[in-house]
């Protein structure tokens, strides 16, 4: 399990063998029912109430950013100043799923942060952050690690090692 509404009553993560990306319902009296989400990946975080999710599902070799709904379903993130074909790993979204953020993930190495707008795309966070009047130094070997329900503070750190320093952003909402 990687996520949970605030009220614990949707859960997201992924089941094993093959890793598939799973959301998890409650149901009276005791019960969660599941549904997959496709071929393989995982859901690492959900909305506050359980409507939106963050999903890095597998295609192949690599895998692409995904945001789920209980509305739409699983929606590949589009295309903004990045390539969706990137090789993305989505790891956390707003309450009103209008914005995600995460980073790219080649061989052992991580970084190139990145976060998705709803109407907008795919953009690297530095410029994002840029563009709000923020300034930075956060670099390529950056790892985006969640954003707030209402999208104004993001946090993360210099890279995937434990120890390296981390940062805190503040901005407006998306």
């Amino acid at each position: 399990m990687e996520a949970a509404s605030g009220a614990g009553d949707v859960i997201g993560g992924s089941s094993q063998s093959p890793e598939r990306p799973v959301i998890w319902n409650f149901e009276e009296p005791d019960i969660f029912s599941h549904t997959v989400l496709g071929d393989g990946g995982v859901v690492y975080d959900l909305s506050f109430d359980g409507a939106f999710g963050a999903a890095s599902v597998s295609l192949g070799t690599s895998n692409q950013a995904y945001r789920w709904s209980e509305t739409s379903g699983l929606e590949r993130l589009g295309a903004g100043t990045l390539d969706p074909a990137w090789v993305a790993r989505t790891e956390a979204i707003t309450d009103d799923g209008r914005a995600i953020v995460g980073f790219h993930i080649y061989g052992l190495a991580s970084g190139l942060p990145f976060i998705w707008i709803d109407g907008v795309g795919l953009g690297p966070f530095r410029a994002y952050l840029n563009w709000r009047g923020v300034s930075n130094n956060i670099n390529d070997s950056s790892i985006v690690g969640d954003i707030s329900g209402d999208g104004r503070i993001t946090v993360g750190s210099q890279g995937t090692l434990s120890g390296v320093p981390g940062w805190v952003a503040i901005t407006i909402a998306p």
